[in-house]
């Protein structure tokens, strides 16, 4: 009697950790900031976030982050908390279907070498990540920085492991970096 009880109460605390900590399979949240958005809702369909830098703060491998439209672009430092764990588990930020949001920063400087606080969308020491589909619009000096611990986006190294940026339009002022999936 007292090993069916404890393995009753061994099985409550596994569920609990699992529903309320882990997740079983992956979640598409959407971005958009013009549509009754909420920074501490779900991200759903109907109940979108308000911003992408809250989206991929919260996305985990296998998440895929889709922004849509909005009336004035996105102006905003976005980052990623976390890595995509494989090819086939990534962290995916893209325009959702039919959309196509702009992205830009103001007050970017328009001289100087860009350091890592400058880039628009910052990845640093994360693997797994793609960006695609989205449109950088007159940020002066860099949209995505990628950088390893030393600050600067080099691709072979391991911390860089499986960045791809693709399918992106660079629009006024600026260059990408890198332009490229790596190998």
């Amino acid at each position: 009697h007292g090993v069916m009880k404890k393995l009753y109460i061994f099985s409550i605390i596994v569920f609990s950790f699992v529903f309320s900590y882990g997740r079983t399979e992956a979640a598409t949240v959407y971005v958009d900031k013009d549509a009754g958005c909420s920074n501490t809702g779900p991200g759903s369909d109907t109940q979108p976030l308000c911003s992408i830098n809250t989206a991929t703060q919260r996305a985990v491998a296998g998440d895929t982050v889709k922004v849509r439209d909005s009336a004035s672009p996105y102006d905003e430092d976005i980052s990623f908390a976390h890595s995509g764990t494989s090819n086939a588990n990534r962290i995916i930020l893209e325009a959702d279907t039919g959309h196509h949001p702009v992205l830009t920063k103001s007050g970017s400087a328009a001289t100087g070498e860009a350091s890592y606080e400058d880039g628009l969308v910052r990845v640093h020491q994360k693997s797994f990540i793609t960006i695609r589909n989205l449109t950088f619009r007159n940020v002066n000096r860099a949209h995505v920085i990628v950088a390893n611990n030393t600050g600067r986006g080099e691709l072979a190294d391991p911390m860089l492991d499986g960045f791809v940026f693709e399918d992106n339009l660079i629009d006024g002022g600026g260059v990408a970096s890198p332009t490229a999936t790596p190998g």
